[in-house]
């Protein structure tokens, strides 16, 4: 399991991203696309979502940026246990 830290307004706050590996599923799902379409869309190598997915490498922020922008999230949410 991997740990984030945000800061907003309450202070450095600590995330798990456990859960943000399931979002980015959740979020091909809705937009109907495989990994190989987000990994070309993206530019990020099909090979590194799928360490993602199963949780075996974390993501730096500047790709979860690039994810949510592709997946049109919030990088939050990609983060998110909600």
């Amino acid at each position: 399991m991997f740990r984030f830290y945000l800061f907003g307004q309450q202070g450095f706050s600590q995330i798990d991203k456990q859960m943000a590996y399931l979002k980015i599923e959740d979020a091909c799902k809705a937009k109907n696309i495989t990994l190989k379409d987000l990994s070309r869309l993206s530019g990020i190598s099909e090979r590194s979502l799928e360490w993602y997915v199963k949780q075996q490498r974390e993501p730096s922020l500047s790709r979860v940026e690039k994810l949510a922008k592709v997946l049109e999230v919030l990088p939050a949410w990609l983060l998110s246990w909600e």
